[in-house]
């Protein structure tokens, strides 16, 4: 069965490879083993264009995010990440050689469109970042930016039906440390660029007077410094 749910764009390697890492995520019965596949996954989505169909395929990875294991979820998130964006695998990647880029770009299309199928999926990744480990939060906000980039219209329109996301965007908002911050401020920009309907959900939920209260505190905190340059950022990597 498993077989059927995963195409990879080169055409061969590790299509059998992929299909027992996601039999494994689906029948592990053991939380180390359900950790062991999603990061195997993970690794292969990073040298490999590969396609997912949604049943078995792309609903196996989200419902990993039901987990509450921020392990599980971090590398589901980060997977998910790998498959809808077009810059992975990059040439050389895995030791392959050359990516054919047109392989890559067309499995992103096909990821973005597959999870944009069921709108449930936005929601199941914006919930997961209540997780407040930053690779939680990094990966959830940069999966939902790739989508924005590969198919705007369609994205801003499952979180119009879904609108619970706007509030865990909002949440993300108040984290402190700066590389979070930063990445929502970037969503948020991205999220109601040409959308109308979505700029008034955001405003409804009084998210431009959150932003300005984060300019706000961040100016007066470098006022209090004195604008010295012994800071050391919100924390990296």
């Amino acid at each position: 069965m498993f077989s059927r749910l995963i195409a990879s764009a080169t055409g061969v390697p590790r299509q059998s490879t992929g299909a027992r890492l996601l039999e494994r995520m689906t029948n592990a019965t053991q939380i180390d083993d359900r950790r062991e596949a999603i990061s195997d996954f993970k690794e292969l989505s990073a040298t490999e264009p590969i396609r997912l169909v949604d049943k078995g395929g792309m609903a196996v990875l989200v419902g990993l995010l039901a987990e509450e294991d921020t392990r599980i979820t971090r590398d589901t998130l980060e997977c998910l990440s790998n498959l809808v964006d077009p810059d992975v695998p990059r040439s050389g990647d895995g030791g392959g050689g050359d990516v054919d880029r047109e392989k890559v770009t067309t499995k992103a299309k096909h990821n973005a469109g597959v999870f944009l199928t069921n709108e449930t999926y936005l929601t199941a990744v914006m919930h997961s970042s209540q997780d407040n480990d930053m690779h939680v939060r990094f990966h959830a906000i940069q999966l939902v930016m790739k989508l924005l980039s590969r198919a705007r219209g369609q994205t801003q329109q499952a979180v119009l039906n879904q609108p619970s996301t706007v509030g865990h965007v909002l949440d993300l908002a108040n984290d402190r440390r700066e590389i979070v911050r930063n990445e929502v401020l970037l969503l948020l920009a991205s999220l109601s660029e040409g959308s109308a309907p979505l700029q008034n959900i955001l405003a409804f939920q009084g998210a431009f007077e959150q932003l300005l209260g984060i300019i706000e505190a961040e100016s007066e905190a470098a006022d209090e410094d004195g604008g010295g340059g012994g800071g050391g950022g919100g924390g990296g990597f």
